[in-house]
């Protein structure tokens, strides 16, 4: 981090490479800087499993031989519309893999659980245990052909379901309508059973859905946008899924071969779906995959049959859960079979770190809370298993457990836009076409649709601009696209719950969506608990069972006993968010009544599960920090739960304040740090932090002595934990700094620095700064500040970063002494250090370049600067200098041609500043000068003389270096005066000042003769 950040350039001017013509570019280097199974989808052999799952629930209850008849007749009644379908999944299946109907369980095998359910009900069977002994044998038999199919065949649910579709003539429209989805489900539930009975095994789901856009609920319902349904293909994402593979590899240590791996990534960025590909291709090489469902496994007791990927998705809200399985591990359970935990999180990072980016506030050293999941899942573990939760980490890399799930790139993304729209151009109707301007404009804009490069949002962006065509599109943002879409499925939800019935999709059920959502899934029978709160929600009884269908999709599987939430994750955020600012009225609502039922629904599921409730409003935060209806959380209060919850809730506050500062919204961020201030809350953490984080936006908004008012509050209170008072310490100083008031400064460093007890990487911190600050105020020598830097790069405690900053700085100072080989040394150890952090890479390589360019190694050079376009993170800034510095590096190797195409970019570069077009103004000027193109060479110096918005220290290089050409063109009198005015400056340096005035009594005296 920098005392005053990263200077842009500390000095615009270099040397000329010949003659008098002064080259601008890359001028001096950066300067020194402070620390600132495919779930068995289609089955015909699997219908009866709601039979066995209902009548072994029946036997562990104790029900007689009679209730558990009556119960099964009752069922099989109301499945016998059903079994013309099973029929056909079961000679389907048969002759798929060429068996007899027999070993399949047959039509007429007596085996079948079907037959053997009737035969019950019949009373031909009088024994429960006979009948569980014949179900048992039937379900081992069953499982026995799953293992089969799935080993052979994958694709089973796509070619039963077009089967089904070529045979619509011969089945019942009740068999069309629910074979598919309640085969799904019922298989399942059969496989689980078996799975029960047979041993302790995680239940892992791997349910794959079969995507049909000829099918207009499919083409139509929201629910195609969710992972599993595999719509689009897994497009750019090689790198990872080889990662992945590298992580199912087996361990060294054979007897306790499990790992677990982080992965994070904003909502809608494609986790989900890269977790699911690589379960699909784990199973095909033998593992065990899918997504963990249950949450009371006896980990103890779990022995893997086979190597086993176990996949977590929302992993704030189980890190408890995840914890007591490793500890299992931990204390001893040996395997016989790697096992894996992919944990996946929106943001579950260890601490709270801003990104790197030429914001201040992400320059200063915040306070690096540790995240709330990671307390959590470390909460209630000792030293021994902190310590073994560690070990069993995945690390990719030196210093982290969990890996970042970044951007598709525009291309991946123009793919998923040109799929979809293809998709839609075939099925759908009014379609608008894309042309291949259209695809330019399209890629032009990607960053305004979604700064985040999410899959999620280019397939929402495809559906727009094929229905708005992308002239309009184009001025739209992320939230204008998810908008569109959650108002085109509220659209479909009237056309399917109406039916000439308008009260079918009533306020009512509305509500009961957004309850289901805030709890991310509602068991029905909590309606009349939220009734007795007031929540304006259906009782149970008048529950519409074809209402709740539409809004949570006819295509997938459907339970009378639950309401699933609005999916995708980010559509039910806006949901909740456009219901609380009552921006969503249907059927005769009034927006006050919207508003406050929402608000009701809000605070009844906080009372019923505040850790879900909070996570979903964290997210809401996360994802749509600028809605309106965000600022309606504040009215929950300490009265509705108890106050770990309201500290979860400032928790989301908090960060949302995180937010505004890492976007530059430092006043909204303010704003947010002083509402937490004054909420009743206990916890000390969050009223310290609100005060430290307003200090840092009052700094990156320049107000230095509010800033250093804040620190001094946390400062001043009494046993303040040693880490915020340490970096309280530290950014009060690094404020002084930009006062002028460096005696204060450098008092605060050495008070961080005499702290025994601080954080080593704050002592360190400190350590560099009050080296560099000396310095830079002449109170010690280039030596000993090398001496000191020296200090700080033999720790080797301390953090790479730390080690990187010590060793740039140290490469700075060498330069300035002129000891050029030390100084590429030093930046060679940060670029060729695998735990070097990319920012530090960035800035070695640019300014190793630079020294090239001073040893006159211009091919190095060349290299170096190059290789900054390999790191996505390398600011628009240093990528233009690089830019010319690889120009000026090309022009003293006399490759002119080469040298004016940089120069050229340079120019053109997006959010290039001006005064670096200017510089390569200057420089193309030159190498006209130096290819005899006088006129061109004026006119380039000209350009930049006439803007007066180019600063005095290029403008006075391209005055002289006018001049010179003029004097070369002839023209003597225009030399004289251009050199004159240069002279006029105070911005040349002594050796360019002395150049000018030789040059000019030179012009002078030919003049006089």
């Amino acid at each position: 981090m920098t005392t005053k950040f990263i200077q842009a350039i500390s000095k615009l001017l270099s040397s000329a490479p010949s003659q008098a013509t002064t080259a601008i570019g890359v001028g001096t280097a950066l300067a020194a800087t402070g620390y600132g199974p495919l779930s068995l989808s289609v089955m015909g052999l699997g219908a009866a499993g709601i039979f066995a799952y209902d009548l072994w629930n029946g036997i562990v209850q104790g029900h007689t031989i009679d209730e558990i008849r009556e119960h099964v007749k009752a069922t099989l009644n109301a499945q016998q519309r059903q079994q013309a379908g099973l029929a056909l999944g079961t000679d389907f299946i048969a002759s798929e893999l060429g068996l007899p109907e027999a070993e399949l369980l047959g039509i007429d095998d007596l085996r079948r659980p079907y037959d053997i359910l009737l035969r019950f009900v019949q009373g031909e069977i009088d024994s429960l245990e006979d009948l569980t002994k014949e179900l048992q044998a039937t379900q081992d038999q069953t499982l026995k052909a799953i293992n089969q199919l799935l080993e052979n065949d994958r694709k089973l649910e796509q070619r039963l379901n077009a089967r089904l579709i070529s045979l619509e003539s011969q089945l019942p429209v009740a068999v069309k309508q629910e074979i598919l989805p309640n085969i799904v489900k019922e298989f399942d539930r059969l496989r689980d059973l078996i799975t029960r009975q047979a041993k302790v095994a995680p239940r892992l789901d791997l349910t794959v859905r079969v995507y049909d856009p000829t099918q207009k609920e499919q083409l139509q319902s929201v629910d195609r946008f969710i992972y599993d349904r595999q719509r689009v293909p897994l497009f750019g994402r090689e790198q990872e899924l080889e990662e992945l593979h590298q992580f199912l590899q087996p361990g060294e240590n054979f007897s306790i071969d499990v790992r677990w791996w982080l992965w994070t990534g904003p909502g809608g960025i494609g986790k989900s779906r890269l977790a699911l590909e690589l379960a699909l291709q784990a199973e095909a090489l033998g593992w065990h995959a899918g997504f963990w469902k249950d949450s009371d496994l006896n980990w103890e007791q779990w022995q893997p049959e086979q190597p086993t990927l176990i996949i977590v998705d929302y992993v704030e809200q189980k890190s408890d859960l995840i914890r007591k399985a490793l500890e299992a591990f931990a204390n001893g359970n040996s395997t016989s079979h790697p096992v894996r935990f992919l944990l996946l999180a929106r943001s579950a990072e260890q601490e709270l770190k801003a990104e790197t980016t030429d914001d201040p506030m992400s320059k200063l050293i915040g306070f690096q809370q540790k995240d709330r999941w990671w307390e959590d899942f470390l909460s209630s573990a000792s030293h021994t298993l902190k310590s073994s939760l560690n070990d069993m980490a995945y690390c990719d890399t030196a210093e982290e457990s969990h890996r970042r799930l970044g951007s598709l790139s525009n291309d991946d993304l123009i793919k998923t836009i040109q799929f979809v729209h293809a998709e839609l151009l075939e099925y759908a109707a009014e379609i608008k076409l894309l042309e291949a301007a259209d695809q330019k404009t399209i890629l032009d804009n990607l960053g305004s649709l979604d700064s985040h490069g999410r899959p999620l949002f280019a397939a929402f962006a495809a559906e727009a601009i094929a229905r708005h065509g992308i002239e309009e599109v184009r001025h739209w943002n992320s939230i204008d696209l998810a908008e569109h879409c959650l108002d085109r499925e509220i659209n479909r939800w009237k056309d399917s719950c109406y039916n000439g019935n308008p009260n079918q999709l009533d306020a009512a059920h509305l509500n009961l969506l957004t309850l289901a959502t805030f709890l991310g899934g509602e068991d029905l029978q909590l309606c009349d608990s939220a009734l007795n709160k007031g929540c304006s929600i259906p009782p149970f009884e008048e529950v519409q069972i074809e209402a709740v269908k539409a809004m949570t999709g006819y295509t997938g599987s459907f339970s009378e006993e639950t309401f699933t939430p609005l999916e995708p994750d980010l559509l039910g955020e806006l949901w909740i968010l456009q219901r609380l600012a009552g921006r969503i009225v249907l059927n005769g609502e009034t927006k006050p009544k919207v508003k406050r039922e929402t608000f009701e629904l809000m605070k009844f599921a906080w009372c019923q599960n505040p850790k879900q409730t909070g996570e979903v409003m964290v997210n809401c935060i996360r994802d749509f920090p600028e809605h309106p209806a965000v600022d309606l959380f504040v009215g929950l209060n300490s009265k509705l739960c108890d106050n770990c919850e309201i500290t979860r809730f400032c928790d989301a506050i908090f960060k949302r304040g995180l937010q505004y500062g890492q976007s530059n919204l430092h006043g909204n961020a303010i704003k947010e740090f002083s509402y937490l201030l004054k909420t009743n809350t206990s916890d000390d953490r969050i009223h310290i932090l609100s005060i430290f984080f307003r200090g840092v936006s009052y700094y990156s908004l320049g107000n230095i002595l509010c800033a250093i008012s804040e620190y001094t509050q946390i400062i001043k209170i009494h046993n303040v934990n040693n880490d915020i008072l340490t970096k309280s310490l530290f950014n009060r100083a690094n404020s002084y700094i930009d006062l002028n008031m460096n005696a204060e400064a450098i008092s605060d460093y050495e008070r961080i620095i005499g702290i025994p007890v601080a954080p080593l990487n704050n002592r360190i911190s400190a350590l560099i700064n009050h080296a560099l600050t000396l310095h830079k105020n002449g109170l010690i020598t280039d030596l000993e500040v090398i001496s000191r830097y020296s200090q700080v790069i033999e720790n080797d405690k301390i953090s790479a970063g730390l080690v990187s900053q010590a060793l740039f700085n140290r490469a700075v100072i060498y330069t300035t002494v002129d000891d050029l080989n030390n100084s590429i040394a030093d930046y060679s150890t940060i670029v060729e250090s695998n735990d070097s952090p990319s920012e530090f890479k960035v800035r070695a390589f640019y300014n190793r370049g630079h020294v090239y360019l001073l040893n006159k190694e211009y091919e190095k050079a060349i290299n170096d600067f190059s290789k900054l376009f390999n790191f996505p993170n390398a600011s628009s800034v240093i990528r233009v200098q690089s830019i010319i510095g690889r120009g000026l590096a090309h022009m003293r190797l006399l490759n002119y041609e080469q040298a004016l195409k940089d120069f050229d970019q340079a120019i053109i570069y997006p959010n290039a500043p001006l005064e670096f077009q200017a510089m390569a103004k200057v420089n193309r000027g030159n190498v006209f000068g130096k290819t005899r193109d006088i006129p061109k060479s004026i006119a380039e110096y000209t350009a930049v003389i006439i803007n007066i918005e180019i600063p005095d220290a290029i403008k006075s290089v391209a005055y002289y270096n006018r001049g010179e050409a003029y004097y070369l063109s002839g023209n003597p009198d225009s030399a004289i005066k251009d050199i004159e005015i240069a002279l006029t400056f105070n911005t040349l340096d002594v050796q360019q000042k002395q150049e000018a005035i030789e040059l000019l009594q030179k012009v002078q005296k030919e003049m006089q003769v």
